[in-house]
């Protein structure tokens, strides 16, 4: 691990002596996430890095202005001056060896961002970069860059580094140049790297289609048309010359490429390493959407192994979270090595690896190909190990939970999370109450005819109250630079609109139980809660009156992950919809229900477990009666 000293000097100047800070407003439209010096360093290290060879591939999906880029390649460099060393490569044939190898380091390199300003600032860092090493290295005793050397490393950065969308579905057929090096000379391989069908799905071109030999000197760089076999063949049409050529290249080369690479005719390219600290969240229609997940499935499509660093809810997303079907296949993955969680708690003053970014915890994740954790990874916490986790367990439940959890199971099927909303069933936006957004202009505080009425939490003064809204008003909102109008419509057709309802947030599972509130009928709320409909006032009461039990408590805040209250931590609570009070006489809604009603009804669990029940209701939220 790097050294702890090393991961708190944020702002370390990377090898090519800059020093890059966070840009609030790019964070913003773009998504972008600094990497300090320091993650940069301890990612490279984790990934055991420090073992591939100079020609050994690397992807990075999400470049940004190449904090990885400049690492990376400052030790292939430093390589391949090892290499040399030990190949014992002589003074006299040194500088042509240093530039074939130093060319072949920087185009097994391969850079990509969505931003044009990113790639740019890129290739002319990773130009100044490898040129200030040819002078200090090559031992070319004119001190002066010969043209072809600077003209191969542009075009090389030209091909290698590029301007793309890598993860929407509209874009493929993705153009990469693979480099190969065979005796003293240079072959371009084109590949179509990508063809994305979809948003999950890469698929590699099997062949190695175009071959372009390329020799250094100042006249035919990138544009050999010859070679000593062609000059012997007599063929005058210059499609088939070209044909023949090819076909002897190609014979000639493949078994060289598959020994060092794994590629031949019949395999798809991989490559070897792919490092990447991804955005995480993009805004659409103002709500934020995962995408890191997407980076994550192109990575280990396409390489064999993986660093990336994201924000840890996919080790325990649940409910609405987007994207947390796909969490569920990330937690599956046999071939996931290590998990490095960093909590960002400022009050305690631990780690903050992202200064500018509200994450909630980052974890750095590793994954190679050929891997088999045996479904348990190395879980560390500050780059400390702690021990052998199964990703699958989200929530280890306490042995006296989960015998009363399978109790219920086995007498009870219909639970309360069947009868619960899932997210925003009104179409009522948090962003909406923002005064320095758009829609806020819309907002009324006082009644006005035909305008809805929801119950939300006002962003000027922070405080929850009624307020009125039109049906459908006109939304504006920044997207790439450009601004989208579209239409909101508040979602007044649902079936369950005309409904007396319960609702309460959607995170606190904690609190929940006494943090509800009754709505009428025809009367909306935001998205920051969720809700249970019934068809009267006296029905809602008397699921609140449930809702406070210690048995209710007990059962979602057991379920609970993180603080959550979505509607899958209810997915333990018995729907008593159809259960009859016997203190009553009364079926499910029409009673109101007690803790001792409970007892009654659940007499599989035994008075040692109900005391259990209650001490664990009770400390869930500070000992609240």
């Amino acid at each position: 691990m790097i050294k702890r000293i090393d991961i708190d000097n944020l702002h370390h100047k990377f090898s090519d002596g800059l020093e890059f800070k966070p840009d609030i407003g790019r964070i913003r439209t773009l998504g972008e996430v600094f990497t300090s010096w320091a993650v940069v360093k301890k990612m490279l290290y984790d990934l055991r890095f420090n073992h591939s060879n100079s020609y050994d591939t690397i992807f990075e999906p999400a470049s940004g202005h190449g904090n990885f880029g400049i690492e990376i390649l400052k030790y292939k460099l430093d390589r391949v001056l090892k290499e040399m060393k030990k190949d014992n490569v002589s003074e006299s044939s040194w500088t042509k060896e240093y530039e074939i190898r130093s060319l072949i380091a920087l185009a097994s390199l391969y850079q990509n961002d969505i931003d044009e300003q990113n790639i740019e600032e890129l290739r002319k860092r990773l130009y100044r970069f490898i040129i200030n090493k040819y002078k200090k290295n090559s031992r070319n005793l004119t001190n002066e860059i010969p043209t072809y050397y600077d003209f191969a490393v542009s075009n090389i950065l030209m091909s290698n580094c590029i301007k793309s969308d890598i993860i929407s579905s509209n874009n493929t057929n993705i153009d990469f140049i693979f480099y190969f090096r065979w005796k003293d000379w240079i072959y371009r391989i084109h590949k179509k790297m990508f063809d994305i069908q979809n948003e999950d799905k890469v698929i590699f071109d099997k062949e190695l289609k175009q071959f372009d030999k390329v020799k250094f000197n100042e006249w035919n760089i990138f544009n050999f048309k010859g070679d000593t076999y062609m000059k012997t063949k007599k063929i005058n049409n210059p499609e088939t010359r070209e044909r023949e050529r090819e076909k002897h290249i190609y014979n000639q080369i493949k078994n060289e490429i598959n020994k060092k690479f794994g590629i031949n005719d019949k395999s798809s390219f991989k490559f070897t390493y792919c490092i990447s600290n991804p955005p995480y969240q993009i805004e659409t229609g103002g709500k934020n959407h995962n995408i890191y997940d997407k980076f994550w499935f192109l990575a280990t499509n396409i390489s064999r192994n993986v660093s990336m660093i994201f924000p840890r809810g996919w080790q325990t997303s649940s409910g609405r979270a987007s994207g947390s079907a796909k969490h569920y296949l990330i937690r599956e993955d046999k071939r996931i090595l290590s998990v490095d969680n960093y909590y960002e708690n400022k009050k305690k003053n631990q780690l903050i690896l992202f200064e500018t970014a509200s994450t909630g915890g980052v974890n750095i994740v590793i994954w190679k190909e050929n891997h088999d954790n045996n479904g348990f990874v190395d879980y560390y916490e500050y780059g400390i190990f702690k021990y052998k986790k199964n990703l699958l367990e989200t929530h280890v439940l306490e042995q006296n939970t989960a015998k009363i959890f399978s109790k219920i199971r086995t007498y009870y099927k219909k639970f309360m999370i069947d009868l619960i909303t899932g997210w925003n069933p009104c179409g009522i936006l948090t962003w909406f109450m923002d005064p320095k957004r758009q829609p806020y202009s819309y907002l009324c505080f006082t009644e006005e005819k035909n305008l809805i009425k929801f119950w939300g939490n006002d962003g000027k003064d922070n405080k929850r109250k009624w307020m009125w809204l039109p049906k459908e008003f006109l939304v504006e909102t920044e997207k790439k630079e450009k601004i989208v109008k579209q239409i909101n419509k508040i979602k007044i057709s649902h079936n369950n609109v005309n409904k007396w309802k319960v609702i309460w947030p959607k995170s606190g599972a904690w609190a929940n139980w006494r943090d509800n509130k009754i709505l009428e009928p025809n009367e909306y709320f935001s998205d920051t809660f969720i809700c249970c409909y019934f068809s009267s006032k006296k029905q809602c009461e008397n699921f609140i009156s449930y809702f406070k039990t210690y048995f209710y408590r007990f059962c979602e805040t057991e379920t609970a992950t993180d603080h959550n209250a979505v509607r899958i931590v209810h997915k333990n609570v018995p729907d008593l919809s159809n259960i009859k009070n016997p203190r009553t006489g009364k079926i499910g809604w029409d009673s109101d229900w007690t803790n001792d009603d409970l007892k009654k009804v659940f007499t599989f669990i035994n008075d040692d477990e109900w005391k259990y029940i209650k001490e664990k209701a009770l400390a869930s939220d500070g000992g609240r009666e």
